[in-house]
């Protein structure tokens, strides 16, 4: 997550983990009642504010974990 601090200046700032980095954040999708575990590594560009999702992968079994990075199965 990031924060971004608006002062009364114009000056802004951001703390938080994903600060300027590329972060992995689970997920779960749920299809007919099963659940599908996956991944997506996104990208945060302070300058520009933009949010990339740069690639992802899932789990094609059901109820099955999946190492995040690791590309499907």
């Amino acid at each position: 997550m990031v924060i971004r601090n608006t002062f009364t200046n114009g000056g802004i700032s951001y703390e938080g983990d994903w600060a300027d980095s590329k972060q992995i954040v689970g997920i779960q999708n749920k299809i007919n009642g099963l659940v599908y575990f996956g991944w997506l590594r996104i990208e945060f560009d302070k300058l520009t504010e933009i949010v990339t999702l740069v690639d992802y992968a899932y789990n094609t079994i059901a109820s099955q974990p999946i190492i995040a990075g690791a590309k499907s199965n």
